[in-house]
């Protein structure tokens, strides 16, 4: 499978979501490593996922407290403030800063791989979507709202960002997940590789 834009899964917690979003071409999944929160997964379930899946790279959504997430094995780092990122010594990684739009500055611009915004809204207006289009143009832009399954291909036209995020859910129980939302998304970004 082979999907039109670069997606990230944010909060993998089962193997269920895992195995899906590895099938459809996800290019990064993300874990929540964040002890302090909700949804915060061990290294032991880390790696009990990841061992079962092959080709998503893997991203670390930390919070403040950073210790001992240097022994899972990853490619990106992501956190939701510059300090905590800059604070990690682990070398190779690639930075995720994860951001509101009406809070970047230029400076993260200048420090950080890829800004990944985040908000509520289910629509974009006009105004962030040029807001978008501008900060796009400077930094690859993960946009992890303000989009669905309807509106996704213009979305991804209009603001021109790098990629896209959405948010892994719940098991119902173990080996059975309600995939429609998710689903929805990727089927429509799916590219038929032998066309």
């Amino acid at each position: 499978m082979a999907l039109k834009t670069f997606v990230k899964i944010n909060a993998v917690n089962n193997l269920s979501d895992a195995r899906y979003c590895a099938g459809m071409g996800v290019d990064v999944m993300g874990f929540n490593v964040d002890p302090q929160s909700p949804g915060f997964i061990t290294q032991d379930s880390f790696e009990e996922i990841t061992g079962w899946v092959s080709g998503p790279k893997m991203a670390l959504e930390c919070g403040i407290e950073t210790v001992g997430i240097e022994k899972y094995e990853s490619d990106y780092l992501e956190a939701a403030d510059l300090d905590v990122l800059q604070s990690i010594t682990i070398e190779g990684k690639k930075q995720i800063l994860k951001i509101d739009l009406l809070q970047v500055k230029e400076v993260y611009i200048k420090d950080i791989d890829f800004i990944h915004l985040e908000g509520t809204s289910e629509q974009l207006t006009q105004e962030e979507i040029a807001q978008i289009r501008d900060l796009a143009h400077n930094v690859q832009v993960i946009l992890g709202y303000g989009f669905n399954a309807k509106n996704i291909e213009d979305i991804l036209t209009e603001t021109e960002v790098f990629g896209i995020s959405i948010t892994a859910g719940e098991e119902i129980r173990p080996g059975y997940k309600d995939f429609d939302e998710l689903a929805d998304i990727l089927e429509v970004l799916e590219v038929d590789e032998y066309a």
